[in-house]
C-alpha cells in the first residue's frame, strides 16, 4: 500500500476500504461544514466510500489519479489527491478536504507540498493546479501560502447541493 511520511506525526496513505467506518464518523460530524464545498458530502455513507475506494484504486492502479488519506497521530483527519493525470500534458489536478477542527495548523499546507512533491517527482508532473470554491477562503490560502499563481474565477463551474458556485483557479509550475 502506499504511504509517505511527511514527519513523525503526519503522513499520507492510499484510501482503503478498511477505512470507511473512521470515514464515515468523521464526514458525519463535519457534515454540514464539508457540505458547503464537497457534493458527496452530505449523501456520505459506509457503502458510497466503499464504491469510492474502488474507483479509486482503479485510477491509482491506471495511473490517472492518486487519492489518499491525510493521517494525523494515527488517525485519519483529511484527504489530499492528484484527482486527474494528465500525462499527456504533464499536468495534475490537486484536490484537498481536512476536518475542521485540525485547520490553521499548517497541516493541509505540508499535505498538499507532500502531493505537489509526488506529482512532480513520483509523476514527472510539469505544472499542477487547484479549484476552489471562490468563497472557501481556506482553501484559497493553502494555494496562496505554497505560492500557487492565481489564474482567475471560472463561473458556475459547479454545483454543490442545489448551490452553484464559481472556482477560483491556481496554477503551479515546478
Amino acid at each position: 500500500m502506499f504511504y509517505y511520511k511527511i514527519n513523525d506525526t503526519l503522513s499520507l496513505t492510499l484510501v482503503h476500504s478498511s477505512f470507511a467506518s473512521q470515514m464515515a464518523d468523521i464526514v458525519n460530524a463535519q457534515k454540514e461544514y464539508l457540505g458547503k464545498w464537497l457534493p458527496w458530502a452530505n449523501h456520505f455513507s459506509e457503502n458510497s466510500y466503499g464504491e469510492f475506494v474502488k474507483f479509486a484504486l482503479h485510477q491509482y492502479a491506471d495511473d490517472k489519479a492518486i487519492h489518499t488519506h491525510i493521517i494525523y497521530d494515527d488517525k485519519i483527519i483529511g484527504a489530499v489527491s492528484l484527482n486527474n493525470i494528465y500525462h499527456h500534458l504533464k499536468k495534475a489536478e490537486i484536490g484537498y478536504w481536512l476536518h475542521q477542527e485540525y485547520q490553521g495548523r499548517g497541516i493541509m499546507t505540508l499535505a498538499v507540498r507532500a502531493i505537489m512533491d509526488i506529482a512532480k517527482h513520483t509523476y514527472g508532473m510539469d505544472v499542477v493546479d487547484i479549484k476552489a470554491g471562490e468563497h472557501n477562503t481556506p482553501s484559497r490560502q493553502v494555494a496562496e501560502r505554497l505560492g500557487f499563481e492565481f489564474c482567475g474565477i471560472i463561473a458556475n463551474n459547479e454545483n454543490v447541493n442545489g448551490d452553484i458556485i464559481n472556482h477560483a483557479v491556481y496554477m503551479y509550475r515546478f
